[in-house]
């Protein structure tokens, strides 16, 4: 990062106070450039885009130094109890503390992204600006200038978050002030803006004060912006009648509430939030219960309610009655891997492993890959014969056999069993306590369904826990991991599923649910990453999941040009440097190597133990009546109906269940 400026000697307070404001809006300024320039650029423009943030840092590294000799005390009258007495004293000298804080919290962002980008292998970073150790103390300082700031608040829970530096509940309670005071300083800014006459300078100091508070509070603290209807009525000549926009900060920070809230088990206090968007269906909270308690029992489920759901069988979990990762360790439970593909597919697929690099995987939509069982290879064997690498010969010769249980012990005769011709796969890797779960979706065939609009599915859906599911050597009844949990809800439902089948992951089992049904995963309160770095603790604290959908045909028939690399169903990576994780997959696969014996005979996938998953009922609460296509919500021009912040959007709540999950299917979204 930029060093720090060189401070300059000034003795009049006002002029410093302009010159300290013409430095926030030439960062302002710059940040827009910077948003303007968003897109595809080559190196050369990246760098000149790095020059451009550095000269924008300096803005509010001077800014600082600036305003240091007049030693603005902070902000701390609460928006929630006079607001009256602050919108009478707000004025350019008393929004100084704002102006600092928020200058802060723009450098807390730069931090972050330094962070990301900068880390070095052992988790430290290099110096700070400021002589800050990280960008914890940048959000510190904001919040001293100005403690009710929401923007502040909202981003530092989110930091905390994905650190797992706090608990649950100390988080939760973050986001819930910051809502609070978004809602409580919108209103204020409101109020002010209609005592205060247009285009008034202030009388102290000659600047513009309604200026200050609608980039400061407004749109910096906030997120609000004025929405101006200026276009539309120019043809008719009448005069602009904009409004302000819903605050993005209390949209977010809300919505966190509510999840947090609903992780938490406060269900009645989780509604006040999510009320404030345009939602009416909510996962129920017994789902939620279950979720967070592996040693809850099945609720018997009320009577199913839509005929058009069709079944083939109950989600179940496999597992054998050995310690399969005993040689990793002591306490890790059963599993249908035997240790040493285990610990190849553990290693292979581990968070710090070239895999996710190398595949892009936190910038890219979704993406698998295809594997033909039916193909025979030039040297005239199939997959089932000679898997070529690790995911074969564990897709083949441990999950494949199972998948074929589950469709025989479902079916009459021989005959009407479903013969799997193919398997599609992919990863996940999520940071215990630190993530939000997965999206409520279908597993379909997304090309054929981009191609030709048809929604088809897998025969089998299935997990292979590998990490993360570990039982607590705490003794708690809380898990690790977020739960799985799967509806019995298709495309096809009428009505919302009654019933949800909620599955505790644990390592190194398999878990089996039939492809045409709605699932996820709930978020956990996780726990706190201890301060190692070993391998195995990273391995412990991520909940990492090999997923297979088994198909009764080849899907990639018929996609011709759109099947690519790191697409869904696509192939498997060429052997080269920028892939080595292929590479290090077919170590040991090659033909002059002798595989183990270790096929999965049918005896053998007989007698691996498996239990249906329990359920609850019912699996969701309708908490707002639909008027139409809305939720019947009240909401007023000073509190309008917040939008569900996309990126946090999981579908954990919902409008218009069920039809909004068929409806997504035809919406270009990717599931992550």
């Amino acid at each position: 990062m930029t060093a720090r400026p060189t401070k300059r000697k000034k003795t009049d307070h006002t002029e410093l106070i302009r010159e300290a404001w013409d430095c926030y809006r030439n960062f302002i300024d710059a940040e827009e450039n910077n948003d303007d320039s968003d897109g595809d650029t080559n190196a050369e423009e990246d760098d000149e885009y790095e020059d451009q943030d550095n000269g924008a840092i300096d803005e509010l590294l001077e800014l600082i130094d600036l305003l240091e000799p007049l030693k603005v005390q902070p902000f701390d009258m609460l928006p929630t109890s006079d607001s009256s007495a602050i919108v009478k004293s707000l004025n350019v000298k008393s929004l100084l503390p704002m102006l600092i804080s928020m200058s802060y919290l723009h450098l807390a962002n730069y931090a972050i992204s330094y962070v990301l980008k900068d880390a070095k292998a052992d988790g430290t970073t290099k110096e700070f600006l400021l002589g800050f150790e990280s960008p914890m103390e940048y959000f510190e300082h904001s919040l001293r200038f100005w403690p009710t700031n929401p923007a502040a608040m909202s981003m530092c829970a989110n930091y905390d978050r994905m650190n797992c530096w706090s608990s649950t509940e100390e988080i939760c309670e973050r986001y819930c002030k910051a809502a609070q005071y978004a809602g409580a300083w919108r209103q204020i800014a409101l109020n002010y803006f209609q005592v205060s006459s247009e285009d008034v300078e202030d009388e102290a100091d000659g600047m513009n004060a309604k200026e200050w508070v609608e980039l400061l509070i407004m749109n910096g603290a906030l997120g609000v912006d004025y929405i101006s209807e200026e276009e539309d009525n120019e043809a008719d000549e009448v005069k602009d009648s904009g409004e302000y926009s819903a605050s993005e900060v209390e949209a977010t920070a809300s919505f966190m509430s509510g999840l947090l809230l609903s992780v938490l088990g406060k269900h009645d206090e989780a509604l006040q939030y999510l009320r404030k968007f345009n939602l009416s269906h909510r996962i129920h909270p017994n789902v939620w219960k279950m979720a967070q308690s592996p040693n809850q029992d099945t609720l018997e489920a009320a009577p199913k309610n839509d005929a058009d759901t069709s079944i083939y069988f109950e989600p179940r979990i496999y597992h054998n009655e050995v310690n399969a990762g005993s040689d990793i360790e002591e306490n890790n439970p059963k599993g249908i891997l035997p240790p040493t593909i285990y610990k190849k597919l553990c290693d292979l697929f581990s968070p710090t492993s070239n895999y996710w690099t190398e595949s892009d995987y936190n910038h890219r939509g979704y993406y698998s890959y295809f594997i033909d069982l039916e193909h025979v290879s030039s040297n005239g064997k199939s997959v089932r014969e000679r898997p070529t690498n690790l995911m074969e010969d564990v897709i083949v010769n441990y999950l494949l056999p199972l998948a074929e249980r589950t469709l025989q012990e479902n079916h009459k005769s021989e005959d009407e069993i479903p013969r799997i011709v193919g398997a599609e796969w992919w990863c996940h890797t999520r940071q215990l306590g630190a993530n939000l779960g997965h999206q409520i979706h279908f597993d379909t065939d997304e090309s054929l369904l981009g191609r030709e609009k048809k929604v088809t599915h897998p025969i089998v859906s299935s997990v292979l826990y590998l990490t993360g599911g570990t039982e607590d050597t705490e003794g708690t009844d809380s898990p690790k991991a977020g739960a799985t949990i799967v509806f019995d809800q298709t495309p096809d439902s009428k009505e919302v599923a009654s019933k949800a089948w909620v599955c505790h992951p644990k390592d190194n089992a398999f878990m089996n649910f039939p492809g045409n049904m709605l699932h996820g995963v709930l978020p956990c309160t996780g726990g706190r990453v201890p301060k190692k770095n070993e391998e195995d603790v990273i391995l412990s604290h991520n909940r990492l999941t090999f997923m297979v959908g088994f198909w009764t045909r080849n899907v990639t028939e018929g996609m011709g040009e759109h099947r690519t690399l790191y697409g869904p169903c696509g192939p498997l990576p060429p052997t080269t440097e920028e892939h080595s994780w292929v590479k290090e997959s077919q170590m040991g696969y090659d033909e002059s190597a002798e595989l183990e014996t270790r096929k999965t005979t049918k005896c053998d996938r007989m007698s691996t133990s498996y239990e249906v998953l329990p359920y609850t009922s019912p699996a969701w609460d309708e908490f707002v009546k639909m008027e139409g296509n809305k939720a019947s919500i009240a909401a007023t021009s000073s509190s309008p109906t917040l939008d569900v912040p996309k990126g946090l959007d999981h579908r954990y709540f919902v409008l218009n269940a069920p039809h909004c999950f068929s409806d997504s299917l035809f919406q270009n979204e990717d599931c992550f």
